[in-house]
């Protein structure tokens, strides 16, 4: 029996899926094919099916990329602030070895 592909990327595999529907969308492409309507239908529906999955995942994906992207811009501002008052904390004469021990700081 001849190898069987099926494409193993989504995008690939519903330009094949639609492709094949086409190919047997009449009435004597299914009687040669032995592919009923029926049974036609019912891939056309999974299709369908894959095709609303593979648009929520693309809206998804780009989502998490955006919240990946606005979250290290937070980490940045908030990283800067953070070593600038660490750094003025730390240099302060008041600073207690307690003091520095409590705030995380090192210990002169």
């Amino acid at each position: 029996m001849a190898r069987d592909p099926i494409p193993a990327d989504d995008d690939n595999l519903l330009v094949e899926l639609d492709r094949f529907l086409d190919a047997l969308s009449t009435e004597e492409a299914q009687k040669a094919s032995g592919v009923s309507a029926a049974d036609r239908a019912k891939l056309k529906q999974q299709r369908d099916t894959l095709s609303s999955k593979n648009v929520t995942k693309r809206e998804r994906e780009a989502a998490w990329r955006a919240s990946v992207q606005e979250s290290k811009e937070a980490r940045t501002e908030v990283v800067a602030l953070f070593r600038k008052q660490r750094r003025a904390a730390s240099n302060a004469l008041g600073m207690t070895n307690d003091l520095r021990a409590r705030a995380g700081l090192p210990l002169s």
